[in-house]
């Protein structure tokens, strides 16, 4: 089956939103499924998974509380 993620933050693996969508797309590769990730981090291809890097999006007057709580993710 062919799966998308799409993740706000997919990329050092520092905070559990992070974490969750990485441990649900090994998962799913090792049940044999194709995973891509639709994210704002740029990736390298691995076995089963692959990346569709996006523009990071940003919302006027938010984007303080996005740094100041460390979920803008990181490459």
């Amino acid at each position: 089956m062919k799966i998308t993620i799409i993740a706000d933050v997919y990329g050092v693996s520092d905070n559990g939103t992070v974490n969750a969508a990485k441990n649900l797309a090994n998962y799913m590769v090792a049940k044999g499924h194709d995973i891509t990730i639709l994210s704002p981090y740029s990736g390298k291809d691995e076995k089963g998974i692959h990346y569709i890097t996006t523009k990071q999006f940003h919302i006027w007057g938010f984007d303080w509380y996005v740094k100041k709580n460390n979920v803008a993710g990181k490459a």
